[in-house]
């Protein structure tokens, strides 16, 4: 059996599984030289084909990391904006929208937006907004035109192509790269959002997942992309700056910041 794994999100990447087996995974970025490429990775999907010298009617499936893709993401924001955008933002947009109650629009602020890298989705079908201006119609519209879009792309019927939450995806690879597995563990995970949660806890039994709560109360994730960016530096690709990495220095070199 031969899965195909899809991230078109930021950070957009491809890999292919045989009977079980990771054989090959490759990130969008690394053809197009655009740091955090997001949208659909074509260059990365046609290069797994490549690398494992099969056809794409030799894909018996297709598993996307997530259920709904946010419209900034399709347009390749988050990698694409620099930190003057991020600030530009945050004052602009979302400021006057929590604190002065004023209905912003995100193409207003951007409207010489332009997206680097080359995209491969039709973005000129989905408009320039953020989820706060996203409605249920245009967001079954993306949802359609990734599952339509990558049908045609690898050729193959839309039944092959399933779509997995966000945060269940997060679930699955903290548990199989776990070299120490029970037969009963729990799987907690936490980022800065994706399908509308922040947060999760899996029940796993045998390999068996059971979501027993999936939210947005948990705002760690969102924490450290705010104070990324207030000491300077991108959310959204950064954020390892500040995460705990001091811990695993030395000693000697503890010391002098001390």
């Amino acid at each position: 059996m031969i899965i195909l794994g899809i991230n078109d999100s930021h950070d957009a990447s491809a890999c292919l599984i045989q009977n079980g087996e990771l054989k090959v995974a490759i990130a969008e970025e690394r053809f197009q030289r655009v740091k955090g490429m997001g949208g659909f990775p074509h260059n990365a999907v046609n290069n797994c084909i490549k690398y494992l010298n099969i056809k794409t009617k030799d894909i018996d499936y297709v598993a996307i990391g997530s259920e709904f893709l946010v419209p900034n993401n399709v347009h390749n924001l988050t990698a694409s904006f620099s930190i003057e955008d991020y600030y530009k933002w945050e004052d602009e947009y979302y400021y006057p929208i929590i604190y002065k109650n004023k209905k912003i629009k995100l193409k207003d602020v951007f409207s010489n937006f332009k997206s680097k890298g080359e995209l491969s989705y039709p973005v000129h079908e989905i408009p320039f907004i953020t989820t706060k201006e996203l409605s249920n119609n245009e967001m079954e519209d993306i949802q359609n035109m990734r599952l339509q879009f990558t049908a045609k792309f690898l050729n193959i019927s839309k039944s092959k192509i399933y779509f997995y939450r966000h945060h269940r995806c997060h679930a699955f690879y903290g548990y199989y790269i776990n070299p120490n597995k029970s037969n009963k563990m729990i799987v907690v995970t936490a980022d800065a959002g994706g399908d509308n949660a922040y947060n999760s806890i899996y029940e796993v039994n045998n390999g068996v997942f059971k979501n027993i709560i999936e939210s947005r109360n948990n705002l760690i994730g969102k924490i450290y992309s705010s104070v990324t960016l207030l000491l300077g530096m991108k959310p959204n690709e950064h954020e390892f700056k500040v995460m705990g990495l001091a811990p695993y220095e030395s000693e000697y070199k503890k010391k002098e910041p001390r």
